[in-house]
């Protein structure tokens, strides 16, 4: 499908900036990272009246109380990312194909309290996200657990929403571990 034909199919106009929602791909993740993720939205609607957004919904998941402007693919998750001009995502695979896809991202994760304790002793690792992990620095900004709020996540995503410096420096780095 081409960009055009995305952006029809979802009545979004192709003169606005679209921010694409990956919040997980189980209930689990959706149950702990939508509440935030409906925050951010709301927020950034508020900042940004001419804001676009997407949610790349995996099968299988229920997201509750979505506001009536936020757009939903289902057939083809991946092409939210493709067209999409920043993403906010949820720790995993989906911050590789962001990477490969060029799309500025924001990652978060949370967990519960029990797993994160235990996944802190095991896992002797500087980052959570598989870009920065590849990279062994941080490229894209991370907000785990505690630091998942919605206020971190919206001042975190609108430098990439346009033509800026930390833009072009994610991207830069998306080209270093993607070659």
């Amino acid at each position: 499908i081409t960009k055009k034909g995305f952006f029809s199919k979802h009545s979004l106009a192709l003169n606005k900036p679209l921010l694409t929602l990956l919040p997980g791909s189980r209930q689990q993740e959706i149950d702990r990272h939508w509440p935030i993720f409906n925050d951010v939205i709301n927020k950034l609607h508020n900042i940004f009246p001419n804001i676009q957004f997407i949610i790349g919904k995996a099968p299988d998941v229920f997201l509750p109380n979505c506001p009536d402007f936020v757009h939903i693919e289902k057939d083809n998750p991946r092409l939210t990312m493709y067209y999409g001009d920043t993403g906010l995502i949820a720790s995993g695979t989906a911050t590789l194909e962001a990477a490969v896809l060029s799309l500025p991202a924001v990652v978060c994760y949370k967990t519960s309290k029990i797993t994160y304790w235990i996944g802190k002793r095991l896992a002797k690792v500087k980052y959570l996200s598989l870009i920065n992990l590849i990279a062994n620095r941080k490229i894209v900004p991370e907000f785990i657990q505690q630091q998942m709020n919605a206020e971190a996540l919206v001042k975190a995503i609108i430098p990439l929403l346009s033509d800026t410096p930390e833009r072009d420096k994610m991207i830069s780095g998306y080209k270093q571990i993607t070659k």
